[in-house]
This record gives structure tokens, sequence and C-alpha cells, in this order.
């Protein structure tokens, strides 16, 4: 138990005494940490019991292992944490990013900019002429005709599209 006296003996005060090392006590801060230290030793306890079925004289040997599986799976606790915590995070910015789009549905004769599906170097435009919607398809699927009442060949997702302002 972490309250009781184990190291307050004048045995132990004298053998430290005569190797230079002086002795502190000093009064519990924080009464709640004692209930964790506690559960930590019980968590030790059970796994030397585990680990030691046989062989009950060997726990100095098997204590490495017990405190080793228990570091395990504290680090696995905590990446398990900060995955969750990453999700969290991600989620956020993607609200906050979502909450500033103003989304924009197109109606019938709506005019339209056209992404270019060639690579655009230089100085040339990466939106094509101002096309017509002609027809809508899907929510955000749209069929276009250019100024000279040609349709185009295929339909047009949203993504590819931009308002035209007059």
């Amino acid at each position: 138990m972490d309250n009781d006296t184990h190291f307050n003996n004048d045995h132990l005060i004298t053998w430290c005494n005569v190797r230079g090392t002086t002795f502190k006590f000093a009064s519990i801060t924080h009464p709640k940490t004692n209930g964790q230290l506690e559960a930590v030793n019980k968590l030790i306890k059970g796994l030397l019991r585990k680990k030691l079925d046989d062989a009950k004289g060997f726990w100095p040997e098997k204590l490495e292992e017990v405190l080793w599986a228990i570091h395990k799976n504290l680090l696995e606790e905590k990446r398990i944490a900060a995955h969750h915590q990453n999700i969290l995070n991600k989620q956020c910015m993607e609200h906050f990013y979502n909450s500033r789009v103003k989304s924009r549905t197109l109606q019938l004769g709506d005019r339209v900019l056209k992404k270019v599906q060639t690579k655009v170097t230089g100085l040339r435009p990466r939106w094509d002429k101002p096309y017509k919607v002609i027809e809508i398809i899907a929510p955000n699927t749209h069929s276009l005709e250019d100024k000279y009442g040609e349709r185009l060949a295929h339909p047009w997702n949203m993504e590819q599209l931009k308002y035209y302002y007059k």
C-alpha cells in the first residue's frame, strides 16, 4: 500500500545515513493519486500471478516482463487515443470548411464556364467560354449547349462547371 510506513524504520534510515543519503518524507498532496497507484499495483500483482502459476519464487525475474507488458498496453492506449483525437480534429476541420462553402445549384438557362480538360500551361485560360444549361440530368449533372445552340456531346458534373456572372 502506498500509505504504509515501509520506509520509516530505524534500520533503513541508518543504512541510508551511512551511505550519505538523506531521507525526506512528504505528506500526500493529491489523495486521488493514491487510488491510481493502488490500481497499478493491483494490475502488476495480477499479471505477476498469471506469469508465475508454476514458479512462485521467480517474481523478480518476471517483474521486467510484466512491466514491459503494462508499458505496451499503455502505449497502445495512447496510440488509440491519439487516433481518436486525429479523427475529431479532421471532423472539426471538415465542419469549419463546409460551413463556409456556399453550395450553388444551377437552374435551366443559367450560364456556366466549363473547366478546360487539357493541361493548362502559361497564360492560357483555365475555363472555357460560357455555355447554357439546357437540362438537369441529376442534382449535380447538367447538359450544356454553346452560344450557337449546339448541344455538347456528354453531360457535365458541377465540379467542372463554374457559374458565369454576366
